[in-house]
């Protein structure tokens, strides 16, 4: 496996054990959600820059460090106002932005093999779904949002576990291991 998966699978079981973390310990959420997600989203956005870093070729890790860099300063700066809606409104702008990332990638993989854009499309869409499902549920829910954010890292490393592997098979290296 290259170094590069590895590094990608590194970050995707870091964003898991975000979410358990959040999940197994909800009073740091509930006394302070916005800072909880600021500092979320500042340890991944400070991974996917250490991913760019690593490999400067790609530009994926790039936009995803910009728009979890905004997330996490929209969460932290409007900290006055009620936490239900701003995480709401910041959790769902970032997962439009991050799809759109991902859909813009989705070429390379649909060049390299037709039969896993469809799985990765299907990925993208239940991904969207879950992520505007939490940000619309977090709008509603008073008394959820530690588990809220929990479900929605969790899901949201899986999805990321699930890209890379579906990058890692639509790889011409890949094809080496056979």
């Amino acid at each position: 496996m290259k170094r590069k998966y590895v590094v990608q699978l590194i970050i995707d079981f870091t964003v898991i054990l975000m979410g358990f973390l959040v999940y197994f310990y909800p009073l740091v959420v509930n006394t302070s959600p916005n800072m909880t997600f600021f500092i979320i989203m500042c340890v991944y956005a400070g991974l996917e820059m250490i991913e760019y870093l690593l490999y400067r070729g790609r530009l994926e890790p790039l936009c995803v460090f910009f728009t979890s860099l905004c997330a996490a300063c929209g969460s932290i700066f409007l900290r006055e106002f009620n936490p239900h809606y701003i995480l709401s409104i910041t959790i769902g702008s970032w997962v439009a932005t991050y799809v759109l990332i991902k859909l813009l990638n989705i070429e390379k993989i649909y060049i390299k093999s037709k039969p896993l854009v469809v799985v990765k499309a299907l990925i993208i869409i239940f991904f969207t779904g879950i992520g505007l499902a939490t940000s619309f549920n977090m709008f509603y829910k008073l008394n959820s949002i530690s588990y809220l954010l929990a479900f929605l890292f969790i899901c949201y490393g899986a999805f990321e576990f699930g890209n890379d592997y579906i990058s890692y098979l639509s790889d011409d290296n890949s094809r080496e291991r056979k």
